[in-house]
């Protein structure tokens, strides 16, 4: 049971008075020692300017306080981290400079928001108190729980400091500690995959990996996964399977590719009840069991008889080609929450579209999706395209094009302006503005599925260049 009634409440200044934990799992980043980089990983992966933005409206709330704790002689925020950034940052927005201007502009448009340089919070006794406290907070039902990643990064935290299974049970009632300890054991498994590309060693140990773990839960927690690897669990959270080692390994890296390239992710894979992303994923790691079920050669004897010269030789077919991935990797585009919600819907529905059997919807999404990203991307900097460039008045794609390239221009983004250019010029017919256009007015106008991913290519640079911060 966790009892805070005795905690001590005090009052600390906000600028040198507390500071952010550099152990904090919410953080994608590992080991940081400056505190600026903790609030730029806050407010760039954990979203603290929506935060900031709320007690701007709507004041600071006070009906829960951070939590602390003394270590190395430091008071650390050990439990609302991401409030405490964001008063930091609405009292010295330089700390994080690549948000500061639109720190400003949300601090103009609520003149009368609070200007806050002390706040209260509850001193922690021990670490092993803040930590139970932050179990109960985060991975019980008290509140909205952390993400199956830092669930699982929180409880392998305390597995690697030495604690058991059972003192972990005993720690943490109000928790599903073995569902944990399972996904952090499972995530060690695949990570540790002999045999990978360079490319996806590098993945595992990315930033990309640890925000698609939500994505590897909703797979290894499936029922179809698990009959697929004969998974069983036991009581202390660790698992057997009925495959081999190579086998785990070459579904492992089918699944890691697929979250690589982004076309296994929270939006395609929003259930994996009659869903067809998920459904050519078990087929694909199906296909590569089968795979090594043939390499190993069946129930052969161990000395077969040898065949004579004249009885016919057989040969063995070369191994089934990968089928093309037919979704797109729309999880490389993250749509800031200030654009707007026509261009986060393209988003959401490329993400789901099959382009080899929709082709032309995912031709018209993409057209949608550029021309709605470029106005976001206007919008939110105060930059009216129609002032400069319109046709009788109204702003269309071309126009958005032209406007993005003389944008790029001036900063300097020569590469920009080369891929629009080679969506504006006739160079290649398929991956240019008039043939987004013509998909989408001209009756005869047919389109390939080699055509819309030839296009992605062009409009997936332009889209990251149009959502960056």
């Amino acid at each position: 049971m966790v009892d805070t009634s005795n905690w001590k409440r005090e009052t600390f200044e906000l600028r040198t008075g507390i500071r952010l934990d550099p152990r904090n799992v919410r953080l994608e980043l590992t080991d940081a020692k400056v505190e600026a980089d903790i609030m730029e990983d806050l407010f760039v992966n954990e979203d603290a300017l929506r935060l900031v933005e709320g007690i701007c409206s709507v004041g600071y709330l006070t009906h829960e306080v951070p939590v602390v704790v003394y270590r190395d002689a430091e008071c650390i925020v050990v439990e609302g981290n991401r409030r405490i950034a964001a008063l930091k940052a609405m009292q010295n927005p330089m700390l994080v400079s690549d948000f500061s201007n639109r720190i400003a502009a949300i601090q103009k448009r609520y003149p009368h928001h609070p200007k806050i340089t002390h706040v209260e919070v509850l001193i922690a006794p021990s670490q092993d108190a803040a930590d139970q406290l932050i179990a109960a907070i985060h991975t019980g039902n008290l509140r909205r729980p952390w993400t199956p990643s830092r669930q699982a990064a929180f409880f392998q935290a305390q597995i690697d400091s030495g604690r058991t299974f059972q003192e972990l049970v005993e720690r943490y009632p109000a928790s599903d500690v073995k569902k944990f300890v399972f996904r952090a054991q499972m995530v060690n498994r695949i990570k540790s995959i002999r045999n990978a590309s360079p490319e996806l060693r590098d993945f595992v140990v990315s930033t990309k990996f640890k925000k698609g773990l939500s994505t590897l839960a909703r797979i290894h927690d499936s029922k179809e996964f698990r009959e697929l690897v004969g998974l069983q669990v036991g009581d202390d959270g660790s698992f057997s399977m009925t495959i081999t080692d190579d086998e785990f390994d070459k579904i492992a890296e089918v699944i890691l590719q697929g979250i690589a390239e982004g076309s296994l992710n929270t939006r395609t894979l929003n259930k994996v009840k009659d869903n067809p992303r998920f459904a050519q994923l078990m087929s694909d790691n199906g296909s590569v069991l089968s795979h090594q079920d043939g390499s190993k050669g069946g129930d052969a004897p161990a000395n077969p008889k040898p065949k004579a010269d004249d009885e016919p030789k057989t040969t063995t077919s070369n191994p089934p080609r990968k089928p093309r991935d037919p979704y797109l990797s729309v999880s490389r585009i993250s749509a800031p929450a200030s654009y707007g919600e026509g261009f986060k819907q393209c988003l959401e529905e490329l993400s789901t579209t099959n382009v080899q059997q929709r082709p032309a919807t995912a031709f018209l999404l993409m057209r949608a999706a550029i021309e709605k990203g470029i106005k976001s991307f206007a919008e939110v900097q105060h930059i009216e395209i129609k002032s400069t460039h319109n046709h009788n008045g109204y702003v269309y794609l071309s126009n958005c094009l032209d406007w993005l390239s003389e944008y790029a221009r001036t900063k300097g983004d020569k590469w920009v302006v080369q891929v629009v250019a080679g969506m504006t010029k006739l160079v290649y017919y398929q991956v240019t503005a008039d043939k987004l256009n013509a998909v989408n007015h001209n009756h005869k106008m047919y389109v390939t599925p080699d055509e819309a991913i030839e296009m992605w290519r062009s409009v997936v640079s332009l889209l990251e260049y149009v959502v960056r911060p």
